[in-house]
């Protein structure tokens, strides 16, 4: 990181802790603003640390900051800050926390494309917003894309909504009905198989016992 970098990024760092009121950022001529004033034109107010960096041209950087409370407007669990210092060098009113940072609070405008930018000469203490608002909310919560290994596994076939002795009755019942097929069956069997003969005398039993 060229030296210059660094030290803007030191200046940004400490500048909270060096103004009670709102003032310079980095390098920047600001005019001081109340507390309430710098609350009331923010888009948003949230704690958090900075958990990536990435550049994206010669003088823009993202960083993801993961929020871990908010003060004011309504944000994701994580989000995108742009800030005007790149590789190609820095501006001198630009703010960039580096990774691994954490910072209570950050005053926050949003921009058009959804990222957001720390409000400059903007910086206010902890002590000053939770005197204002009081303190921050809980983060929102993460929400995290459900995975392939993830998805709900088929029903197994106890699970369908049929009960165990429903089963195990339907199970009975169809044991008697295969008995009763089989003594059915059986009956006709002996009947069809009878020979002339048998036939005739069972005939003049019939007759007889009549």
């Amino acid at each position: 990181m060229p030296r210059i970098l660094r030290l803007a990024v030191a200046l940004a760092i400490t500048a909270p802790a060096l103004v009670s009121m709102a003032g310079p950022a980095v390098a920047c001529s600001c005019a001081p603003l109340p507390a309430a004033k710098v609350l009331a034109q923010a888009d948003a107010v949230v704690a958090g640390h900075v958990i990536g960096e990435q550049p994206i041209e010669a003088m823009i950087t993202d960083s993801t900051l993961a929020v871990d409370g908010v003060y004011k407007g309504k944000v994701d669990a994580t989000i995108t800050l742009t800030a005007n210092i790149g590789p190609g060098g820095v501006n001198s009113c630009a703010v960039l926390y580096p990774v691994g940072s954490k910072v209570d609070p950050l005053v926050l405008h949003r921009l058009d494309d959804g990222t957001y930018q720390i409000a400059l000469c903007t910086f206010l203490s902890r002590a000053q917003v939770i005197n204002l608002v009081g303190n921050a909310r809980p983060p929102p919560p993460t929400q995290e894309t459900p995975s392939a290994s993830a998805s709900p596994l088929p029903a197994a076939d106890g699970d369908v909504g049929v009960s165990r002795p429903a089963v195990a009755a339907g199970i009975v019942l169809a044991v008697l009905a295969i008995a009763l097929l089989l003594r059915w069956s059986g009956r006709r069997k002996r009947r069809v198989d009878l020979t002339p003969v048998q036939r005739i005398q069972r005939a003049a039993r019939d007759g007889t016992s009549g």
